[in-house]
C-alpha cells in the first residue's frame, strides 16, 4: 500500500472514530438514566465500529469501457523538457513515520505502567480460584491477565472487607472476567497507541473504564439486590488505585466514588427498558457503521470489452520506440490492427482461431498485410495459449532495418472452453528423403547431405525520398479531384497548403496558406494531401517533424497539379 493511501486511511479513521467518541460521550448519561448502565457501557463498541468501518471496500461504480479518444499531435517545436525530478523527503512518509514513532512510544508507555504495577504486587500466592499480593497495594482487589485473567487479593483482604463484603468484591471481579472486560480494555490501550496524538481517544478511554465499573456493579447488584448496604461499604472500604494497570480491572477504580455510590439506590430499569435500550443500540451501531462506509468515495470499475480472447500488441517501424496496445476480440473474426501498430500506408488484417496441438490449447494466426492498399505479404503462424509470437515485415536498408516489427501474446478468457470445440491441429509432413543409390559391399554409405535452407522471401523495398518530397506512389494513388461544380463553372486556380508531418512521414494536419478563390478546389487539394506521403526532414541524423509547402493547381486545359 503506498504511503498515501496508508495515511488516507488513518485520516478517514480518526475523524469516523471521533466523530463516533463524541456521539457516545453525548449519549452516556441519557442511555444510563433511561436503560441502565449496562446499556451505555456497550454504547462503546461504537467508536471501534466505525473505525473498522473505514476498513469495508468503498461501493463499487460499474461503468462500460469508453472509446479512448485521437491523442492530439503536436509539433516536435511546441515539446517542453521536462523539469528535473525533486528528490525530496515525501511529506505523506514524513508524517507516516512520525505516527509509528508515536504509536510505538505509546505503547511503551502503557506497557511501563502494566510492568510497574505487576512489580509493585510483588510475589502473588495462590488463594483458592484467586491470588493474593504479598502487599497491601492501592488498586486491589482487581483483575489482572488477557489469556488467563486472574483474581488478585490484596495481603489485608480478610481485615478489610467482612465476609459478605469479600464475597461481593469476588463476585465483581468474576465479574469482569466472564464480560470479557480485560480484553475491552486491551482495545482501548491499542486505540490509544495507535491514535496518540487524538486526545479525544485518551479522554474516551477513561470514561469508558467508568462506564465499565457502573455497569459490573449493575449486574452484581442484580444478582444481589439485597446487598446494595454492604456493596458500598465495600466500596468505601477499597483503597482507590492511584496507578492502575491499563489492562486491569480495579475494584476500586479511581474515579471520584460518590457517584457510584449514589447509583446504587437508583431504581434497576426493567427488562423490557433494558430490551428497548439494547435494540436502539443496535440501531445506531448500523447506522454509525453505514455512515461511515456511505461516506467513503466509490471505487469506479471498468467492465471488460466482451469478447473471447485478449491480444497484446507491441510494435515498431523502422526501429522506432515499440508501442503497446491491447484487443479484446472473438474467434474467427476478422479485425484491423491499430493504424500506429504498421504505419499510416500499411494496414495489418488479423484472425484467430483456437487449435489443438500437441493435446494443448494454441492459436492459429492468419494475418493479411496490406501497403498502400496492394497485398504483400499473408503470414500465418501458430502460437501456444499466452506464449509470445513475433512478425517482421520489411528489409534491411544500410545496415538498418525498414518496415513493420510486430509481437504479439493470445490468452483466452476461458481456456477449457475455447479447448474444448478446438480442432486438433495435424503434425507438419516431414521432408521425403532423396532416393540412396546402391553401394559397393566394401564401401562405407555416406550420410546424405543436408536440405539447404530455402532462401527467405523476398521484401518489399521502402522507399527513400528526399526530405519534404512527396512520394509520387501515394500522390499517384490520391491524386486531388476536381469537383464536378467547379469544373462545368469553369473554375480555376492555385491552392497553397502547409503540410505538417511525422516523423515518419505522414500527414498529421493541413491548412489552406494561399486560397485559390474557391472553397471547393481548396477542400479538394487538402482532401488529397492528407492521404499523400512525404520524406521528413533529419535532424543529427534522426527523422522529425516538419512542415512542408505544398501547390495544387486546378487547370482544365493542362492540368499540372504540382508538388515540391
Amino acid at each position: 500500500m503506498a504511503s498515501n493511501e496508508l495515511l488516507q486511511g488513518l485520516i478517514e479513521a480518526t475523524l469516523a472514530g471521533s466523530a463516533a467518541a463524541l456521539l457516545v460521550l453525548a449519549l452516556r448519561r441519557p442511555m444510563r438514566a433511561a436503560f441502565g448502565a449496562q446499556v451505555a457501557y456497550a454504547l462503546w463498541l461504537l467508536p471501534p465500529l466505525a473505525i473498522l468501518a473505514t476498513l469495508l471496500p468503498a461501493a463499487t461504480v460499474v461503468v462500460a469501457r469508453l472509446p479512448v479518444a485521437s491523442g492530439l499531435v503536436l509539433p516536435a517545436g511546441a515539446a517542453m523538457a521536462a523539469a528535473p525530478v525533486q528528490h525530496d523527503i515525501d511529506i505523506a512518509t514524513g508524517l507516516l513515520a512520525l505516527w509509528m514513532v508515536g504509536a510505538l512510544v505509546g505503547a511503551g508507555w502503557l506497557w511501563r505502567m502494566q510492568a510497574a504495577f505487576r512489580r509493585g504486587l510483588g510475589q502473588l500466592l495462590p488463594q483458592g480460584d484467586a491470588l493474593r499480593a504479598q502487599a497491601a497495594s492501592a488498586g486491589l482487589p482487581a483483575t489482572l491477565g488477557l489469556w488467563r485473567p486472574q483474581v488478585v487479593l490484596p495481603a489485608d483482604f480478610e481485615e478489610r472487607f467482612d465476609p459478605p463484603q469479600r464475597a461481593l468484591v469476588l463476585a465483581h471481579e468474576r465479574r469482569h472476567v466472564a464480560r470479557l472486560d480485560p480484553w475491552a480494555n486491551a482495545a482501548a490501550a491499542l486505540l490509544r497507541c495507535l491514535f496518540w496524538f487524538n486526545p479525544l481517544f485518551h479522554l474516551a478511554a477513561a470514561r469508558m473504564r467508568h462506564d465499565q465499573e457502573l455497569a459490573c456493579d449493575a449486574d452484581v447488584l442484580a444478582a444481589h439486590p439485597r446487598q446494595r448496604r454492604r456493596y458500598g461499604d465495600a466500596l468505601l472500604n477499597a483503597q482507590l488505585a492511584l496507578q492502575t494497570a491499563p489492562l486491569g480491572c480495579h475494584f476500586g477504580f479511581g474515579h471520584p466514588l460518590k457517584e457510584r455510590i449514589m447509583l446504587l439506590d437508583r431504581e434497576r430499569p426493567t427488562s423490557r427498558m433494558r430490551r428497548t435500550g439494547m435494540a436502539l443500540l443496535a440501531l445506531a451501531a448500523g447506522a454509525t457503521a453505514w455512515s461511515v462506509w456511505a461516506a467513503q468515495p466509490p471505487r469506479t470499475q471498468v467492465l471488460p470489452a466482451a469478447g473471447d480472447f485478449t491480444l497484446q500488441i507491441e510494435y515498431s517501424r523502422d526501429t522506432a520506440t515499440p508501442v503497446q496496445s491491447v484487443l479484446t476480440k472473438r474467434f474467427g473474426e476478422s479485425f484491423v490492427l491499430p493504424a500506429s501498430a504498421a504505419g499510416d500506408d500499411v494496414a495489418i488484417t488479423a484472425r484467430v482461431q483456437p487449435v489443438r496441438m500437441q493435446g494443448k490449447l494454441a492459436y492459429d494466426i492468419a494475418m493479411r498485410v496490406e501497403q498502400d492498399g496492394k497485398q504483400i505479404a499473408s503470414p500465418r503462424m501458430v502460437v501456444r495459449d499466452g506464449q509470445p509470437a513475433s512478425l517482421r515485415q520489411g528489409q534491411d536498408v544500410a545496415g538498418r532495418f525498414r518496415g513493420i516489427d510486430l509481437r504479439m501474446q493470445v490468452a483466452a478468457r476461458d481456456p477449457q472452453a475455447a479447448l474444448k470445440g478446438a480442432p486438433i491441429l495435424p503434425p507438419p509432413p516431414a521432408p521425403a528423403a532423396p532416393p540412396v543409390p546402391p553401394a559397393p559391399q566394401d564401401m562405407a554409405v555416406p550420410p546424405p547431405p543436408a536440405a539447404p535452407a530455402p532462401p527467405p522471401p523476398p521484401r518489399p523495398a521502402v522507399a527513400v525520398l528526399q526530405p519534404g518530397a512527396v512520394d509520387q506512389a501515394s500522390r499517384a494513388l490520391h491524386p486531388p479531384r476536381y469537383p464536378a461544380e467547379a469544373l462545368k463553372e469553369g473554375k480555376t486556380g492555385i491552392t497553397v497548403l502547409v503540410v505538417d508531418i511525422d516523423a515518419r512521414g505522414g500527414v498529421t494536419g493541413t491548412r489552406i496558406e494561399r486560397s485559390s478563390g474557391d472553397a471547393r478546389l481548396d477542400g479538394a487539394a487538402q482532401e488529397a494531401a492528407a492521404n499523400w506521403r512525404f520524406t521528413p526532414a533529419m535532424k543529427q541524423g534522426r527523422p522529425v517533424a516538419s512542415k512542408v509547402r505544398v501547390p495544387v493547381e486546378f487547370a482544365q486545359d493542362e492540368p499540372t497539379q504540382q508538388a515540391g
